[in-house]
Order: structure tokens, then C-alpha cells, then sequence
């Protein structure tokens, strides 16, 4: 089961116009961090990676990691793009220790951590 998550990508360039659309991303599975100031999200997909051409118009860095996923570096915060296919990267479930890293952890459907404002107020919104 997939959800559209909405990326606002303010979040991860200052020079984004207040009108820009929010970044549909197709995933099983989205989290937010944050490391210092610098905040990352992760969005976990089911097989080959599905990039949207909007991220890619921003203006980052784009470095392939392990089994395909990618790292996406903007001049506001990280974006992750993982396959929940890879055995390195599955998908969190609510027994394992690096859920502790999430500060909102949304997962087939059901939130593990946090809530649907928490995920609102760092920009990443649900489809109503």
C-alpha cells in the first residue's frame, strides 16, 4: 500500500517561490529527522526508485547510495529516497532501535511515531 505524501519544497531551498507546488511522492513509508539545524526526510518506496522531475529542478546534489537508493542534498535539509526492497534499508517497523532517529515515522498507513500535525508543521502534508 502506497500513500501520496506532499513535500513542501520551501523546506529545502530558501530561493522556492511561496506559489511552488508541493512535491507529490509516491511511497509505503515517510520519516522526518532532524541532525543539528540541517533537517532529512526519507521516503521509503517499493522497488526501482520513482524520482519526481520536481525535485530534480531544485537546485542540489544528487549522490546514489547503497542498492540503488539516493541522497538528495539541498541548501535546507537532506531528502532520502529509499527502496524498502533492499535488506540495508527496509522499511522501520515499531522494534527497531533507529525508529529512536525519527522524530515522525508514517508507515503502511499508520503513523509509528508522531502525528499527522507533526509531519504538517516540519512540510510534508497528506492528500485529503
Amino acid at each position: 500500500m502506497t500513500t501520496t505524501f506532499l513535500l513542501d519544497p520551501r523546506v529545502l531551498d530558501d530561493c522556492v517561490s511561496d506559489s511552488a507546488p508541493d512535491v507529490e511522492i509516491e511511497a509505503k513509508g515517510a520519516g522526518y529527522m532532524r541532525f543539528g539545524h540541517f533537517p532529512e526526510y526519507v521516503f521509503y518506496q517499493e522497488g526501482q526508485l520513482l524520482l519526481p522531475s520536481a525535485l530534480t529542478e531544485l537546485d542540489h546534489k544528487s549522490e546514489r547510495l547503497y542498492l540503488g537508493s539516493r541522497r538528495l542534498l539541498y541548501s535546507r535539509a537532506t531528502v532520502f529516497l529509499v527502496s524498502s526492497n533492499d535488506g540495508w534499508n527496509s522499511l522501520p517497523t515499531g522494534d527497531q532501535p533507529r525508529m529512536d532517529s525519527f522524530a515522525a515515522l508514517y508507515v503502511h498507513g499508520e503513523f509509528l511515531k508522531g502525528d499527522a500535525e507533526a509531519f504538517k508543521n516540519n512540510g510534508i502534508h497528506f492528500p485529503k
